[in-house]
C-alpha cells in the first residue's frame, strides 16, 4: 500500500471513550530487529519490519523496507490524547502520513481558558524504511544475507524505519512541526544510474555499480516544538553490499549528531516518564535460572534502576548477554570460575516496553554435568555500562532410563483373597500362608490408565480357597492357581492400592479371566474383550477345563472427572478495610447436577479486587470446607492454605490505586507468586502454598472461604479496597468409587474367541488383532463402540513383535514393549525394553542405568532393575514421579518362570513365579532419542491424515474405516491404525502377541 502524497487529508481524527489514564512509558528501537534464535533465510522477513506493528495505530505496510527491486514504505506518527476527565475520558488519536516537501501541523488539543493550561500528548513515530537494492546478479546468485570480513551482516532487502513512544505535556494551543519520512526508492533519480534514490527528509541515496545499485535510505519522521525537535524516529538503510547486489545501499536519515544505531531520539528534558526510579538499586537484577536442563538453560532478569542526573544517560535500552564454560573450584564462594577470555557473545537484548516484565535469554546445545557462568551486561542509549550480572550454574546429567521399584505403602487388599465354602469353623483349621504384600502376585492382567488413575484387572493369581473336610468337620485352606475377577485401583500418589467392588450384590461382574483386553475410550469407558477362563466356576484351580471368550463389557471411569466454576453472585462485592482480615464465604454444591458425593481433582482459584495501595495486602487464605464425620479423607491435613502472602520489601514500594486480576493455579510452573515483593496486578502464578497437596481429594460440597488480610498503616491514611469477584474452579471426581459393568451383545460367530490379542482404540472403535485360539490368529477386526456392531477387515500378515507375552504401551516416542518370552524364560533383566518407531518401522534396544550391580553364578544382578518377565501390563503416567521430569511408565506383576523346569500341565505353571511388584521407569533418556517424539511426523504426515475430506481420510474410509457397503474393503495393517491412534494422540497400554 502506498500512500498518495498528493492527498488534501492530512490528519484522520478519531475521537473513543477510553480509560482516562495513558501509560507515561517510552521507547526508542531500531527497526529490522534480528532475533538470533531465527534462521538465516527467516531473517530477511525480520529486516523488512518495522517495530511495533502489532500496535492497533499502526497501519500496513507503514515504514516496511523494501524487497529487492522494491521501494521502501513511508513513515507516520499518531497522536493520543486526553481531553475528558477521570469521570469522562475521551480519547482523541490524530494519524499524519508522509506528505513529501510539505511540514504538517498538530494544534496541541484543549481548553486553554482553564487549568490545567497543558495538555500530555503521546506520540508514536515510525521512520520511512530503506528501499531494497536495484539490479544485481540475480542469474548466478541468491539475494540471501551475508556476512563480511568483520562480521558484519549486510542485506539486499532495506530495513524497516525505527520506531520511538514518547509522552510530553505541553502547552494547549501550541503547534507541533511534523515531518513524515519518505520510503527509500529502489530505482534511481537518473536514468543512468541503478542507485535507489534516498527518502524525504534525510535518506541518504544508493551507491552504484557497473552491475547494480543500492536501494535509497530512508528517510527520518522528527516531530519540533518551540523550534526543538523533541522526538524522531530514523531512517531504515537501504539494502546492498552483497553478492547479489555490490553496490552499497544508502544510511537512513538520522538527527544530527545523534547515534544512528539507536533508532531514534527523545528529548528527555522535556518527556513524561512514569517509570523514572529515584532509588539506587542494581541494574540489571540478580539473574535468575528458570529452567535447566542437560543441554539448556533459561535465564530471567528485571532491568532494575539506578539513581541518575538525567534520565537519558542512565536508562537502560539493551543488554549483551555473554556465556562461557567454566571450573569447579571449591575455594570460590560460586564454586565455578570463568575466565575473561573465554566468554563468547550469546545475544544482544533490546529491552522491552514495561520495565516491570522480566527480560529472559534461551541458551540450548550446552553439554551436559557442565560449569558454565552466563554474564548480562547492561547499557544505557548513549552506549554507557549500566552494569553487570554473572550467575554461575551446571547443567544436569544427561537423561537416562531408569527403573525405580515402588514400596506399596498401605494394604487395602487381603494378603490371600479367602472364599468360605462353610461358615462352620473349627478350631483346627488349616490355612494359607503368603505373602504380606499386597495385591497377590498375577500374570495376563490389563492395566489402563485414565488420568493417572490405573485400574488392574483380572489375572491368573494365588488364591487361598478352603473346603469343609468330612472327617473333622474344620476349615481345610489350600492355595490355588485361579482366574481372578479383582477390579484393583492404584494411585500412584500415595502408592495405594484399592479393590473395587460393585454397586449392588446383585450387578452383573465378568467372570475371572487373564490374556483378555481393556481399553480406554476418549470418554474414559473401559471395554473388555475376551482372555481365557475356566468353564466352571471362578473358583475351581486352573486346569484341563479353561476356556476361550469372547464376550464384551463396558464399564464407566469410577473415577471420572468433570468440571465446575463457582463464584460470587453478581452483584456482590466485599469492602477491605485497614488493619482487619475480611472474610467471604462461597457456598458450593453439586448435588443438583451430580449424584455420588465429589471430591476435589484439581483446583484453581481467581480473585478480581481494587485496591487503593496493594502493598497493604498482607495475605490471601483459603479454607476449605469442614469435613464430615464419615468422609473417608486423611484426617491428619491442614485444610486451609495461603495464596499470597507478601515480603517485608513491599513497604518500601509506594501506594498506587491498582485493579487486581489473579488467577492461582498449580500449572504455572515457573511463576511463582513468592517471586514477588508484593502482590502482582495480573497474571497467573503459582499460589504460596500447594493447592493440590493441601485440598486434593476433600469433599467439594460445603462453604469455601476467602480471607484477605489487610495491614494497618504508618502513617495517616487508609488502606482500602473492595473484592469485587472470586472463583473457584475445580475438576471433581467421586470420592469413593463403585465401579458397574454392563455386558454388551456377543460379537458375530465368526470372531473367534481369543486370548493374548492387541486391541487398540482410535476414536470411538476397538480394533482387535490377531491372538490365540486353537493357534495364532491373523485377522483383524473392528468393533464400534457406538453402534456396537463388529466388522471383519481385510489384512495381511500381523506385525512381527520381537517375543512372546510382552506388555507395550503407544505413546508419544513410539510403541514401547516390555518384557516378553525369551526361548527358555523371561528376557534377561535390563534387555527387555525396546522402542517401535512406526514410521521407520525399526526396533532399538533402551539402555537402562544401573546401580549396585552384583555378580552371582556368573549372572549379572541388580537390585534396581526389575525381574525379566513375561504377561506382566504397563501404562504411562502424565504426571512426573519420583526423579523423572516427565511421564513415568508404571510397571506391575507378571511371571518369571523358566519353561524347562515348569510343571508337566496344559498351561506350564511353575510355582511363586507371579510377581506382585510395582515398577516406575523414568524414561527421561528415551525422550530426548525418539524419533517419533523429536521428528516431524505429526507436522508433515498426521496434519494430512487428520484433514477433513483429505486423500488420506478417504483411504482411512476405504481400508480400516470400511463399513458394509458395495466397494470392497481395502487392505487395513496394524501399523496403520498404530498410526492413526499415534496422530490423535490416544496412547494406550495394549498386549503384543
Amino acid at each position: 500500500m502506498r500512500y498518495n502524497t498528493l492527498s488534501i487529508i492530512i490528519a484522520i481524527i478519531c475521537i473513543t471513550l477510553l480509560p482516562s489514564s495513558l501509560v507515561y512509558s517510552w521507547q526508542i528501537q531500531n527497526g529490522g530487529i534480528l532475533s538470533s534464535t531465527t534462521s538465516l533465510e527467516e531473517y530477511q522477513t525480520q529486516r523488512i519490519t518495522p517495530y511495533n506493528t502489532q500496535s492497533p495505530d499502526y497501519y500496513h505496510p507503514i515504514a516496511y523496507g523494501g524487497k529487492v527491486q522494491s521501494s521502501g514504505e513511508d513513515g507516520m506518527v499518531v497522536f493520543t490524547t486526553n481531553i475528558g476527565n477521570s469521570n469522562t475520558p475521551m480519547i482523541i488519536k490524530s494519524n499524519y502520513f508522509m506528505k513529501e516537501n510539505v511540514i504538517q501541523e498538530y494544534t496541541i488539543p484543549g481548553n486553554n481558558n482553564s487549568s490545567p493550561y497543558e495538555q500530555e500528548v503521546t506520540m508514536k513515530l515510525w521512520g520511512g524504511g530503506g528501499g531494497g537494492c536495484n539490479g544485481g546478479r540475480g542469474e548466478n546468485t541468491s539475494p540471501s544475507p551475508e556476512e563480511d570480513e568483520d562480521g558484519i551482516t549486510n542485506f539486499s532487502q532495506g530495513r524497516g524505519g525505527g520506531y520511538v513512544e514518547a509522552t510530553f505535556s505541553l502547552p494547549i494551543g501550541d503547534k507541533l512541526y511534523i515531518v513524515i519520512g519518505g520510503g527509500g526508492k529502489t530505482e534511481g533519480s537518473l536514468s543512468n544510474s541503478l542507485a535507489g534514490k534516498g527518502g524525504w527528509h534525510g535518506g541518504m541515496n544508493g551507491r552504484s555499480d557497473l552491475s547494480s545499485g543500492g536501494g535509497g535510505g530512508g528517510g527520518f519522521t522528527s516531530i519540533s516544538w518551540n523550534s526543538t525537535v523533541i522526538a524522531a524516529a530514523f531512517g531504515g538503510g537501504g539494502g546492498g553490499n552483497t553478492s547479489y547486489c555490490t553496490a552499497q545501499g544508502g544510511a537512513g536519515g538520522v538527527l544530527r549528531g545523534k547515534n544512528k544505531d539507536s533508532g531514534g531520539y527523545i528529548n528527555f528534558d522535556l518527556a513524561v516518564n512514569d517509570n523514572i526510579k529515584e532509588e539506587e538499586v542494581i541494574c540489571p537484577e540478580v539473574l535468575e535460572i528458570e529452567m535447566l536442563s542437560h543441554d539448556a538453560a533459561t535465564v530471567t532478569w528485571n532491568a532494575g534502576t539506578h539513581k541518575h542526573k538525567t534520565t537519558k544517560e542512565y536508562y537502560v535500552q539493551k543488554y549483551t548477554v555473554q556465556l562461557a564454560e567454566g571450573i569447579i573450584n571449591d575455594e570460590d564462594t560460586e564454586g565455578i570460575v570463568c575466565s575473561d577470555e573465554d566468554y563468547r557473545l550469546h545475544e544482544h537484548i533490546q529491552r522491552g516496553v514495561d520495565v516491570n516484565r522480566n527480560t529472559t535469554t534461551h541458551v540450548n546445545n550446552l553439554q551436559s554435568s557442565t560449569p558454565y557462568c552466563i554474564r548480562v551486561e547492561a547499557f544505557s542509549i548513549e552506549g554507557l555500562s549500566l552494569g553487570v550480572q554473572v550467575k554461575y550454574f551446571t547443567t544436569k546429567s544427561t537423561p537416562v532410563n531408569e527403573w525405580h521399584q515402588v514400596t506399596v505403602r498401605q494394604r487395602a487388599v487381603s494378603t490371600t483373597s479367602e472364599v468360605a465354602i462353610s461358615s462352620d469353623v473349627s478350631t483346627t483349621d488349616s490355612f494359607c500362608q503368603h505373602s504380606s504384600s499386597s495385591p497377590t502376585g498375577r500374570r495376563g492382567h490389563s492395566m489402563t490408565v485414565i488420568y493417572d488413575n490405573v485400574y488392574i484387572f483380572g489375572g491368573s493369581t494365588l488364591k487361598c480357597v478352603c473346603t469343609i473336610a468330612e472327617s473333622t468337620k474344620g476349615r481345610v485352606c489350600q492355595s490355588m492357581k485361579v482366574y481372578s475377577d479383582e477390579l484393583l485401583h492404584f494411585d500412584p500418589i500415595t502408592s495405594l492400592f484399592t479393590q473395587l467392588d460393585n454397586e449392588s450384590e446383585h450387578d452383573e461382574w465378568p467372570r475371572g479371566r487373564e490374556q483378555h483386553s481393556v481399553t480406554a475410550l476418549p470418554n474414559g469407558n473401559l471395554v473388555l474383550i475376551g482372555g481365557m477362563s475356566t468353564s466352571s466356576n471362578d473358583n475351581s484351580e486352573i486346569g484341563e477345563d479353561s476356556e476361550l471368550l469372547s464376550d464384551v463389557w463396558v464399564m464407566k471411569d469410577p473415577h471420572h472427572v468433570s468440571s465446575h466454576v463457582f463464584s460470587m453472585d453478581e452483584n456482590e462485592s466485599v469492602k477491605l478495610k485497614s488493619g482487619q482480615v475480611t472474610s467471604h464465604v462461597l457456598p458450593i454444591s453439586l448435588n443438583d447436577v451430580i449424584d455420588d458425593d465429589m471430591c476435589v481433582s484439581d483446583i484453581q482459584v481467581s480473585i478480581t479486587l481494587d485496591h487503593n495501595c496493594p502493598k497493604g495486602i498482607q495475605y490471601i487464605k483459603l479454607t476449605a470446607p469442614e469435613i464430615r464425620d464419615n468422609h473417608s479423607s486423611h484426617q491428619s491435613r491442614d485444610y486451609e492454605t495461603k495464596l499470597f502472602v507478601s515480603s517485608m520489601a513491599s513497604r518500601d514500594h509506594e501506594c498506587s490505586p491498582s485493579s487486581i486480576e489473579l488467577l492461582f493455579t498449580e500449572d504455572a510452573h515457573y511463576d511463582s507468586v513468592l517471586s514477588r515483593a508484593s502482590i502482582p496486578t495480573s497474571g497467573t502464578f503459582r499460589p504460596a502454598d500447594s493447592l493440590i497437596q493441601t485440598f486434593g481429594g476433600l469433599p467439594i460440597d460445603g462453604d469455601w472461604k476467602l480471607s484477605i488480610g489487610i495491614s494497618q498503616p504508618t502513617q495517616p491514611e487508609v488502606y482500602e479496597g473492595t473484592l469485587n469477584d472470586w472463583k473457584v474452579i475445580v475438576d471433581a471426581k467421586p470420592c469413593s468409587s463403585r465401579p458397574k459393568w454392563e455386558k454388551l451383545a456377543s460379537p458375530p460367530s465368526n470372531f473367534k474367541p481369543r486370548r493374548l490379542h492387541t486391541a487398540i482404540a482410535v476414536d470411538n472403535s476397538i480394533f482387535i488383532s490377531g491372538g490365540f485360539a486353537t493357534g495364532h490368529l491373523n485377522d483383524l477386526w473392528r468393533f464400534d463402540y457406538d453402534t456396537n456392531t463388529w466388522t471383519e477387515l481385510k489384512s495381511h500378515q500381523g506385525v512381527a513383535w520381537p517375543m512372546y507375552g510382552q506388555a507395550a504401551y503407544i505413546g508419544e516416542f513410539g510403541l514401547l514393549s516390555y518384557g516378553g518370552m525369551a526361548p527358555h524364560g523371561p528376557q534377561t533383566p535390563g534387555e527387555d525394553l525396546w522402542l517401535w518407531d512406526i514410521f521407520a518401522n525399526k526396533w532399538s534396544s533402551l539402555p537402562i542405568a544401573q546401580n549396585e550391580t552384583l555378580v552371582h553364578d556368573d549372572q549379572l544382578l541388580s537390585n534396581d532393575i526389575p525381574q525379566g518377565r513375561y504377561l506382566s501390563a504397563i501404562g504411562l503416567l502424565d504426571n512426573a514421579h519420583f526423579s523423572s521430569e516427565g511421564p513415568s511408565v508404571l510397571v506391575f506383576g507378571g511371571d518369571n518362570g523358566l519353561l524347562h523346569n515348569s510343571h508337566l500341565d496344559s498351561y506350564g505353571y511353575m510355582s511363586n513365579s507371579f510377581l506382585n511388584d510395582v515398577w516406575l521407569l523414568s524414561p527421561d533418556g528415551m525422550y530426548i532419542s525418539s524419533p517419533m517424539k523429536n521428528g516431524n511426523h505429526h507436522k508433515d504426515y498426521c496434519t494430512w491424515m487428520l484433514k477433513e475430506d483429505s486423500t488420506a481420510e478417504q483411504a482411512w474410509d476405504d481400508s480400516c474405516g470400511w463399513k458394509e457397503q458395495e466397494s470392497p474393503p481395502g487392505v487395513c495393517d496394524l501399523k496403520d491404525v498404530l498410526i492413526a491412534a499415534w496422530c490423535r494422540k490416544q496412547y494406550q497400554s495394549l498386549t503384543l502377541l
